[in-house]
């Protein structure tokens, strides 16, 4: 299985985690067991924005307690503290509630930071002496509270998108909403996320859409509807619709693919076929004369032995023959749905053709029963079907 590569992304602020909520308030909570480094973070924030409000705290433990009872829109925290140091109490927070998290400190390492954001750490930060230094740890706890409202966003646009939506990049999925979920035949998002998005897809595709096609589609940065074969964890074989389009994923390039369960629709379709063959099958080799007729007498359809009886040319023709009032009355006046109308006619053709309702040579006359029922013809219009047999 082919991996897609892309070249091309639109720019949308938002997908690329620049969202930008301009000077909106925020709650900050500043845990660090040095006083002086709590004073100081205080004193130059409420300098810098007054629409920050900073929480000071100088114990873990206390602050998990301020996590669970109040809001915060962001935690800043040191590394080295009693009782649990900052990577300790970054998995605290984020047991507690889902929310950005920054490791702030002077004794950190790369090696701090690694373990940092595997612990579920937003950003890390090293502290410096410089008053200037304050104004980027503003900007950067205004960016990851910035990133993650931008997500919250983004979920709750996705989560309720009835349609599967899928991001991918190089083809390995970073993200599923629950229609996803139900359409791949996961349990969780979680079984979804890690993995090849053309793992899923058959080496057949449905409708000659191949890999190549999609290629032009991805690296053209355009949207184009395709269908494709995939197989569920389950075994489940399902025919998608979707598409495919070059956005990024805060701040990454990715493809976002919505896609859409039209397996039902393609058994109705073949089921549907089948019938219609079916229908054609008993049409053309019946026994009786058929025929499909609007309420203007206009031929839609007959099978060969219908025009052999009546003695018409074509299909596209006019039953001219059931224009005569007693019968046209009794057909278009008193036929209600479900009812049949039987008519055992005597047909002059030579007296037929020369009056213009047939074209035929035929010139004997002939005894035949008609049959008349009120049917939908196609596009929804009424009209009738018409069998004749000849006597």
């Amino acid at each position: 299985m082919r991996a897609i590569k892309t070249e091309n992304f639109s720019d949308n602020r938002i997908l690329s985690g620049s969202y930008n909520s301009g000077n909106s308030f925020l709650r900050v909570l500043h845990v660090d067991d040095e006083s002086s480094q709590l004073e100081m973070l205080h004193l130059f924030m409420g300098q810098l924005d007054d629409s920050v409000d900073v929480v000071s705290c100088d114990n873990p433990l206390d602050a998990l307690r301020l996590v669970a009872e109040d809001g915060f829109d962001c935690v800043v925290s040191d590394y080295l503290m009693p009782p649990m140091n900052g990577i300790e109490f970054s998995s605290r927070v984020k047991e507690l509630k889902d929310i950005p998290f920054i490791l702030y400190t002077g004794q950190g390492s790369e090696e701090v930071a690694e373990h940092a954001f595997q612990a579920g750490a937003d950003d890390y930060i090293r502290k410096e002496i410089e008053p200037s230094h304050y104004e980027v740890l503003l900007n950067r706890i205004r960016h990851v509270v910035d990133k993650y409202r931008a997500e919250q966003i983004y979920r709750v646009i996705f989560d309720s998108n009835p349609e599967a939506i899928l991001v991918t990049i190089d083809d390995v999925i970073e993200y599923s909403n629950n229609a996803a979920v139900s359409l791949f035949g996961v349990l969780s998002r979680l079984d979804l996320v890690g993995r090849r998005f053309t793992d899923f897809v058959l080496d057949h595709n449905s409708d000659e859409v191949s890999w190549m096609s999609l290629q032009r589609i991805v690296t053209d940065n355009r949207i184009v509807p395709f269908e494709l074969d995939i197989q569920c964890d389950s075994g489940d074989l399902r025919l998608v619709m979707g598409t495919v389009q070059n956005m990024y994923f805060f701040g990454k390039p990715a493809q976002f693919y919505f896609l859409r369960d039209i397996t039902e629709r393609r058994e109705m379709e073949r089921g549907l076929m089948h019938t219609q063959h079916q229908f054609d099958r008993i049409f053309n080799h019946s026994l009786i004369g058929i025929g499909l007729m609007d309420k203007n007498n206009r031929i839609h359809r007959c099978n060969m032995l219908f025009r052999k009886i009546l003695g018409l040319e074509s299909c596209a023709s006019r039953l001219g023959l059931l224009e005569e009032p007693r019968l046209f009355s009794r057909i278009h006046s008193s036929l209600l749905p479900g009812e049949s109308i039987h008519f055992d006619l005597a047909l002059d053709f030579k007296q037929l053709r020369n009056d213009g309702f047939i074209e035929s040579d035929r010139v004997d006359i002939g005894q035949v029963e008609l049959i008349v029922s009120p049917v939908m013809l196609e596009m929804g219009e009424d009209g009738y079907l018409v069998q004749v047999m000849e006597r």
